[in-house]
């Protein structure tokens, strides 16, 4: 019975894998290609979330939840929406590979949101969109359990989805003050 729970809501390896190079080879060419920009987007995020040095313990894990929030959400002064590096360049991600509409669709529907753990059975979690109000089964190597709050993003791909690479693990303590700023 696990298994067959596993499996209907299991992405397939090789999607997974393929969305994640997408991702990577975006984020590649956004820090590459624009620096000033990025240079921008980076001292506007600092000043928001606080300074990070790179012997911080959780530089690494900041980094990369600053570069999620630079290919996603961040709006430049020309006021276009941050997903513009996914919208323009995802189709130049690879000239050997044309960017399957599939995966493109996906990672441009992501849903960034706080999930509330509802179940957790061989690496499929099920969990609440608090915002949204939408349940995925999400696949993942995560050790997180009932009633744990995430948030995150979430790529969903036929039945199955997945967490981006970053997130923040919210206390239990916290989820009615969360519900109650979210209805606000």
């Amino acid at each position: 019975m696990f298994n067959a729970f596993r499996d209907r809501w299991k992405p397939k390896e090789e999607t997974r894998n393929r969305i994640e190079y997408v991702l990577n080879h975006v984020i590649e060419y956004a820090t590459k290609d624009a620096s000033g920009e990025l240079e921008k987007a980076r001292s506007y995020y600092l000043a928001k979330v606080g300074k990070t040095f790179e012997d911080d313990a959780d530089f690494e894990q900041r980094m990369n939840t600053f570069l999620e929030w630079f290919i996603f959400g961040y709006q430049p002064e020309n006021g276009r929406q941050g997903d513009i590096y996914l919208k323009i360049f995802a189709g130049k991600i690879s000239s050997e590979e044309p960017l399957d509409s599939d995966i493109k669709k996906a990672i441009e529907r992501h849903s960034h949101s706080v999930f509330h753990i509802k179940e957790c059975r061989e690496r499929v979690i099920k969990v609440k969109d608090l915002i949204y109000r939408k349940t995925y089964y999400v696949t993942s190597d995560d050790t997180l359990e009932r009633g744990d709050l995430l948030e995150s993003r979430v790529i969903a791909l036929g039945d199955g989805s997945f967490f981006s690479s970053t997130h923040c693990l919210h206390p239990k303590t916290a989820y009615p003050y969360i519900k109650k700023a979210i209805k606000k």
